[in-house]
């Protein structure tokens, strides 16, 4: 009886073995990274006016757009068929659960047409407190997604496939292939938001530890493993918190990649051996995705951008915006921006045609730094009159450091949408 036992035992662990363990036999793979995409269920918006004004009074994510811009991002998957995708957090609007469920419904079209899905939470996924519906004249409260319900929602997406799962956060390791395997790290579950908690390390630690000293790793956080920003002084929001020993641990077992957001901005950043790509907001313009090929030698980064334009002809849409998706979207972020400045301004006794141009180069500028394309149009852009008056009146807004160092990064000619990676 006890040797049927145990004989039964094993058969157990192998099935659960091959159930979760779907690595592919191949010596080169495609992923995409897709992130920040802030998807709000239509359950939750009529796209009123007020609520199309509260967006446009943001950050420039095309929220009330999210599910054209989905739809054309999951045609592209489609049609390209990566081996992977991965999704990198805040996939939410704010968290709520009908969103989740409704995206997690699009990502099992992903899946059904062969392409593994495989996520992590961001800050604005689980537990978010922000948590609204939008109705014609008003905002309501709606349900918040849950830990509970996060693992019920995607255990299809990398939970229930990963090979290893750390038991304080939704982190897990799921093998890619056989030689090359994915560092899912979640933080924001067990730590705190921005935070890799301490038994979540340990954990990591143990598992590089037993993997093949061959083994190919390429991490994925929400939150920058390193910062974007320099010493600027709003970086610290951006970066993982207690990113330091994270760091030493990849230095240790050679994790050359680590894939982000968080930033809502196409930007590469290299330290010391490791490379850190923010994937640009598949909400914000021009709602690019990461297209990583990866193989023994080396891994190859560049981005795409959505072709929300070419999958409206081919579905009818009769909405000229997105139609034209490629103009709106720019005039879309220009006017937020440019709002979002101009208010920042409103106690500064500059005339107001100054104080518009100088909002109005704000958001140029990021409208090209976003994409991460200022190289590109360095010398556009330091010739226009709104580039002059901050020299000449910006000195004392505290923007001007973020502008001008913006500006330097595209006079150096750094790309922030292709980079390759040695391996060896």
């Amino acid at each position: 009886m006890k040797k049927l036992i145990a004989l039964l035992v094993i058969v157990l662990m192998l099935v659960m073995v091959s159930c979760g363990e779907k690595a592919l036999k191949k010596e080169e793979i495609t992923i995409f990274h897709a992130t920040d995409m802030h998807y709000l269920s239509q359950r939750l918006t009529e796209n009123s006016p007020a609520f199309v004004e509260m967006i446009q009074g943001g950050d420039g994510k095309m929220v009330h757009y999210i599910d054209y811009i989905m739809d054309a991002f999951i045609s592209d998957v489609i049609e390209n068929k990566p081996d992977y995708l991965v999704i990198s957090g805040d996939m939410t609007f704010n968290g709520e659960k009908y969103s989740h469920e409704d995206l997690a419904k699009k990502l099992r079209t992903i899946e059904k047409n062969g392409v593994q899905v495989l996520v992590i939470p961001g800050n604005h996924d689980v537990d978010y407190p922000f948590c609204f519906g939008y109705g014609q004249t008003h905002s309501y409260p709606a349900e918040r997604m849950t830990d509970r319900d996060f693992e019920r929602v995607y255990a299809d997406f990398g939970l229930k496939q990963a090979y290893t799962r750390d038991k304080n956060s939704f982190s897990y390791m799921y093998r890619l292939t056989d030689k090359i395997t994915l560092i899912a790290l979640d933080t924001n579950r067990g730590g705190g938001n921005g935070v890799v908690g301490q038994e979540t390390l340990l954990w990591l630690e143990k598992e590089l530890e037993k993997a093949d000293r061959d083994t190919v790793f390429i991490s994925v956080t929400h939150q920058n493993l390193l910062s974007h920003f320099g010493d600027e002084m709003f970086s610290n929001s951006y970066t993982i918190l207690n990113n330091i020993p994270l760091i030493e641990l990849f230095d240790q077992y050679n994790v050359k990649l680590n894939l982000s957001d968080h930033i809502h901005t196409q930007h590469i950043c290299s330290e010391n051996g490791i490379t850190d790509i923010a994937t640009e907001s598949l909400a914000v313009l021009p709602c690019n995705y990461g297209v990583v090929n990866i193989n023994s030698d080396k891994i190859a980064y560049s981005t795409q951008s959505v072709n929300v334009e070419k999958w409206a002809e081919d579905n009818n849409i009769t909405d000229d915006n997105i139609l034209g998706f490629n103009n709106y979207s720019k005039e879309f972020y220009m006017k937020s921006q440019s709002m979002l400045y101009m208010s920042a301004l409103e106690d500064y006794l500059y005339p107001e045609e100054e104080k518009k141009l100088l909002a109005d180069f704000f958001a140029e500028l990021n409208v090209y730094y976003f994409s991460g394309t200022v190289d590109e149009y360095y010398d556009y852009l330091t010739e226009t009159a709104g580039y002059k008056k901050w020299l000449e009146k910006g000195k004392d807004l505290w923007h001007y450091q973020y502008i001008m160092a913006r500006i330097e990064e595209g006079r150096i000619g750094v790309s922030h949408n292709s980079r390759t990676i040695a391996l060896k």
